[in-house]
């Protein structure tokens, strides 16, 4: 089975791993927070095993993240190796941990606490089956009216998603969640002292070539009170991590609601931006929204764009990380080498310079 296997040292991951995969099973590693969140909120995982070692807080504050990236599925999260407190232990099942094998323990115990695992969420699925309703009679197909004139560009087909309408109340529940503090939503005048920090993700779509841009700024009082809320400690650095965190779970919850209404995105990465850059986009949207999430006397700004954006043709030795496929791209055979949509890393550009011809031209959205 497909699982999320979190462990922040690199060489056990790899020794974990392979014994996992040679187990049968398909772990996706990931060494830290925003790489464990970002496989959790593109992939279905129904297996977390969270190595707690290499988090202070026993990994507390990451599962609060991984249950708030929750879709239909509630993965089973099991903490390994813990030498965690009992308080510490009640605080992680509190946050959504479902069980723990604590050391001493061996890779056999690990395999057969995986295979009853796997055996009772089939019996969960086999249960939920037979306690469906028996289906009914079909209703009549509604009469549609089909509207004169051209489709709905792309932009207006996204931005007349409920995903969309609903951005900023889904924005506010997930940083709640995220900073577990209340938050509020309120206007832009909110922001009332000067910005100190900001940062940006995109989610791109190469079929539509639509662009959405989600920034996030924060002010620096705001963002040394919450760093130290989150991570226990104040700097500037771990102002930007923080803004990252966030920009990459609101990410997340806009590309799984598209998603849940066909259209699907490839999210990107979040970097940090200039105030300037969020107050001003060096781009022209074509629909745009600024709103503000408030915490007590603090306030932070968020915007939010979708662009039209063109592709371009390229080359393979033109190819870069973070370009977005437009199309399924073949081999000479035929052969499927990358769907289109996926998001090029840089070693599937290398990979696929190495496959393909000089000469090949190849539709992608630019970073």
């Amino acid at each position: 089975m497909k699982l999320l296997l979190i462990e922040t040292n690199e060489p056990e991951s790899v020794r974990l791993s392979s014994f996992l995969a040679g187990c049968g099973h398909q772990p996706v590693v990931a060494t830290n927070d925003f790489a464990a969140c970002s496989a959790f909120a593109s992939q279905a995982l129904p297996v977390v095993l969270l190595c707690t070692r290499g988090f202070p807080d026993g990994g507390v504050r990451l599962l609060k993240q991984l249950r708030a990236l929750e879709r239909s599925a509630h993965p089973y999260v099991m903490l390994l190796g813990t030498d965690l407190t009992e308080p510490q232990l009640i605080q992680a099942y509190d946050a959504g941990a479902n069980d723990d094998l604590r050391p001493p323990f061996s890779l056999p115990l690990l395999a057969a606490r995986l295979r009853a695992t796997e055996t009772w969420l089939a019996h969960l699925e086999k249960t939920a089956a037979k306690a469906k309703p028996a289906p009914v009679a079909p209703k009549p197909e509604p009469v549609v009216v089909v509207p004169k004139g051209p489709p709905p560009s792309p932009v207006l087909q996204a931005a007349a998603t409920q995903t969309w309408r609903s951005l900023a109340s889904t924005f506010q529940s997930a940083a709640s969640q995220f900073l577990t503090l209340p938050v509020g939503l309120t206007e832009p005048s909110a922001v009332c002292a000067p910005l100190a920090h900001a940062c940006a993700i995109t989610l791109s779509n190469a079929q539509l070539q639509l662009e959405i841009r989600i920034a996030v700024g924060i002010d620096a009082r705001t963002a040394s009170d919450l760093a130290m809320h989150v991570f226990g400690a104040e700097g500037d650095g771990l102002a930007l991590d923080l803004l990252k965190e966030l920009s990459n779970l609101l990410m997340g919850k806009t590309k799984t609601g598209l998603g849940g209404e066909s259209l699907s995105f490839a999210g990107g990465l979040p970097e940090e931006i200039s105030v300037e850059q969020l107050a001003r986009p060096p781009v022209t949207f074509n629909v745009q929204d600024t709103f503000a999430l408030s915490l007590n006397e603090h306030a932070m700004l968020v915007h939010v764009g979708i662009r039209s954006k063109a592709n371009s043709m390229v080359v393979p030795a033109e190819m870069r990380e973070g370009m977005v496929l437009a199309k399924d791209l073949f081999n000479l055979r035929g052969l499927l080498l990358v769907p289109g949509g996926t998001r090029l890393s840089t070693h599937m550009v290398d990979k696929l310079r190495g496959v393909l011809e000089a000469k090949a031209r190849v539709e992608v959205m630019a970073p």
